[in-house]
């Protein structure tokens, strides 16, 4: 798994991969059973015309994570009793923040 940490890290770029899962019900605690850094957010969703709750839960990570991944939606599906959780995946370009951005920076910057 990749962990992003904002501070003072080497230069660089990586490729990671983007994952998501959609759901309709999650609490974070099942997440934080297979990832330790993931984003959830809850939102308005739509299936088969009604409107639901929604959840996205983000996670940045390798290929090899995609059987961890199928294994954390297939235990959503059945905890919730959900008909579908759908996943997306994409390889993204990650790139690191070097050092905390400061008003004294900024003030610098802009002279």
């Amino acid at each position: 798994m990749c962990t992003v940490l904002a501070g003072n890290q080497r230069v660089g770029t990586m490729t990671v991969i983007r994952y998501m899962i959609k759901t309709e019900h999650c609490a974070p605690s099942l997440v934080a059973k297979h990832f330790d850094v993931f984003d959830l957010v809850r939102g308005d969703g739509y299936w088969r015309g009604k409107h639901e709750q929604s959840i996205s839960i983000t996670i940045l990570g390798a290929e090899a994570d995609l059987e961890k991944i199928m294994q954390l939606a297939h235990e959503i599906r059945t905890q919730y009793q959900q008909d579908e959780v759908w996943i997306t995946y994409e390889s993204v370009t990650l790139r690191r923040v070097l050092r905390p951005y400061t008003l004294s920076r900024a003030a610098k910057d802009s002279q």
